[in-house]
């Protein structure tokens, strides 16, 4: 593969190798294939555009997760749709220690239960022809409600819910942000956690 620059030299430079590759393409193994590639290629060919609106940033980000980029992914000949901006939605749990401490249930446990209720799986692959189609399964958390009816024990035959020992809100997902690396003369403080 040969990379050429842009602009006038480009022009010149794919001339001079399709001259040459004329020239020696009778000596070259039979059965070959091959020639020069379109001046551009899918990755140069972008088309860009922003969700504008009285949403705010995470709804305007939602709509364009959830509706617009599954959309434009399905229109022939769009090899990908990249998103960039707004606040991507997260949701934020945030637990009750007391709550949890009379209900005997731990970080580990809230933090396990609440991921296997979250968690994308495979479910398979279903092949027609050359294409493949993969089959994954979604999590089932959908809102800050979902999260709140999680049942993470049963304590004296009654269900004890996330809602119960934690709060839950939607919040942006942090950007990233290179921060110095902290200093200090002793070690951090230890935080105690309430065991499982």
């Amino acid at each position: 593969m040969l990379g050429l620059a842009g602009g006038e030299v480009a022009r010149a430079s794919r001339q001079q190798v399709a001259e040459r590759l004329s020239g020696v393409w009778d000596k070259l193994p039979s059965g070959l294939i091959g020639g020069i590639a379109p001046p551009t290629t899918p990755l140069g060919e972008m088309f860009m555009f922003t969700v504008e609106g009285d949403l705010p940033l995470m709804e305007r980000r939602d709509l364009l997760d959830w509706v617009i980029r599954p959309a434009l992914r399905n229109v022939p000949g769009v090899a990908d749709v990249n998103v960039l901006g707004g606040l991507a939605k997260t949701y934020e749990v945030v637990p009750d220690v007391a709550a949890m401490n009379a209900r005997g249930i731990g970080l580990n446990r809230l933090k396990q239960v609440l991921e296997s209720h979250n968690r994308n799986d495979g479910a398979g692959r279903i092949s027609e022809g050359e294409e493949a189609v993969l089959v994954r399964v979604e999590g089932r958390i959908k809102d800050a409600q979902d999260i709140r009816d999680i049942v993470l024990a049963t304590i004296d035959g009654t269900a004890a819910r996330a809602g119960h020992i934690a709060t839950h809100r939607p919040t942006p997902l942090p950007r990233y942000a290179p921060r110095p690396p902290t200093r200090c003369a002793a070690p951090p403080p230890r935080i105690a956690q309430p065991s499982d």
